[in-house]
């Protein structure tokens, strides 16, 4: 059962493979090289240890939060087979228990994998730090037994957390369709309590603290309340549009799949306003601090570990950014696809439903750009941060890679099942 479960749903297994593959990867990383800079006898390579800390920590912070959407996101996928299972009887605890017995089937080789591509990618970090002379010649990464078994351990031990946490929360999928009229308006009371307070909590701290590292605090709160309240908001913007376009049937389609399909788009839009925020702060105040030039000689080699850390950080952030981003595009026109046959059984041509998805994976895009704007960009421009709004060239760069992701998913996706009705011509 659970094999089939596998092969069944194996295009959101790979997403899923992929996600633990690459926290598996970063998390031992970080986990090793602090380790190692811990076991260091003298005190040649303490400045790094602060580096260390934080690259780990932040790692394991952005890991966890990814991990956890791009779970959620594979099991929205499955909602109407997990209330068919239900609605035959099968217990609630029997469904958790094969959840859980799948996800770990994928988790045990890919960490394995992950946990030895650290050995790898920490064998040219170092490299690369040392011919930068951030880190001594003499530094080694500590692969003694204890240190290998504690690395395993703690990466290990956070992906059966994640997963455990996530497939519990599959639950909310049936509630969400079996008891909906009875959770409804206590959920949507929760989301604008909780989700205004960490908006509201956004605008103060920009608006009455000016501190560096509120470009990281303000975007976390900004990306929290999106990720609650973001399917509330954009579902009353669409209706608002839907009302503005009555007259405009091909606008209507758009904001209506949007509306119906909000609980799979908020997750994209919380994961590109949390990785703008967070590129933000590695770029305006970890990468600033890296290319200062203190007056003691000491520091030098501090503030060129902040650099690395920053360019670590953006390396973690942009791979799982995309990972999810695509994951979610992918998942996002499997949904839409029972609505795009409709349409051309009313007549569409298959060249104007490829202009309905690109246009409505870009409106899409537009949302998640707006609030990746307030949370990153637009704090410098109310700070009038000079230095930082210098960087301005950084978030063209990523939009227009955004924008070249977003067009292609539909784009390749059309020119496959035009090529598939050739071949079978």
């Amino acid at each position: 059962m659970i094999i089939k479960q596998m092969k069944y749903y194996k295009k959101y297994n790979i997403a899923t493979a992929i996600a633990f593959f690459i926290s598996s990867m970063f998390i031992t990383s970080s986990l090793f090289l602090l380790l190692s800079n811990s076991s260091i006898k003298n005190n040649g390579e303490s400045n790094m240890t602060l580096i260390f800390i934080i690259s780990f920590g932040l790692t394991f912070i952005t890991c966890s939060l990814l991990s956890l959407s791009i779970m959620k996101l594979n099991l929205e996928v499955r909602r109407a087979d997990l209330n068919e299972r239900r609605l035959l009887g099968i217990s609630h605890k029997q469904i958790f228990i094969d959840l859980l017995k799948e996800q770990l089937l994928i988790l045990m080789p890919v960490f394995i994998l992950g946990f030895l591509s650290s050995i790898l990618l920490n064998s040219i970090l170092v490299k690369e730090l040392q011919v930068k002379e951030i880190l001594d010649l003499s530094f080694k990464i500590n692969l003694s037994a204890a240190s290998i078994f504690i690395t395993m351990i703690c990466g290990l031990l956070f992906l059966i957390a994640v997963v455990f946490i996530s497939t519990r929360g599959y639950k909310q999928l049936l509630v969400s369709d079996l008891n909906s009229e009875k959770s409804s308006k206590k959920t949507t009371i929760f989301k604008l309590a909780f989700g205004l307070g960490f908006i509201a909590g956004y605008f103060c701290l920009i608006t009455f603290t000016r501190a560096e590292v509120i470009y990281l605090f303000g975007g976390i709160f900004l990306a929290v309340g999106i990720f609650i309240l973001g399917d509330i908001l954009v579902s009353w913007l669409m209706k608002v549009l839907i009302v503005i376009f009555k007259k405009n049937y091909f606008s209507k389609i758009i904001f209506a799949n949007i509306k119906n399909n909000i609980k799979k788009i908020t997750p994209m839009l919380f994961i590109i306003t949390l990785s703008f925020a967070l590129l933000n702060f590695n770029v305006n105040v970890i990468g600033k601090m890296g290319i200062a030039n203190p007056e003691n000689p000491e520091l030098i080699k501090y503030m060129q570990g902040l650099n690395f850390l920053a360019v670590y950080l953006n390396i973690v952030i942009i791979t799982f950014g995309l990972l999810m981003i695509i994951n979610s595009l992918i998942m996002y026109s499997t949904f839409v696809k029972n609505i795009n046959d409709d349409l051309r059984i009313l007549g569409f041509t298959k060249e104007k439903i490829l202009l309905k998805n690109v246009s409505e994976n870009l409106a899409i895009l537009l949302i998640g750009v707006i609030f990746s704007f307030l949370g990153s960009y637009m704090i410098s421009i109310i700070w009038n941060d000079q230095e930082s709004l210098k960087n301005w060239i950084i978030w063209v760069c990523c939009y227009t890679l955004l924008s070249g992701i977003f067009i292609s998913i539909p784009l390749i996706n059309f020119l496959i099942s035009k090529l598939q009705k050739n071949l079978t011509a």
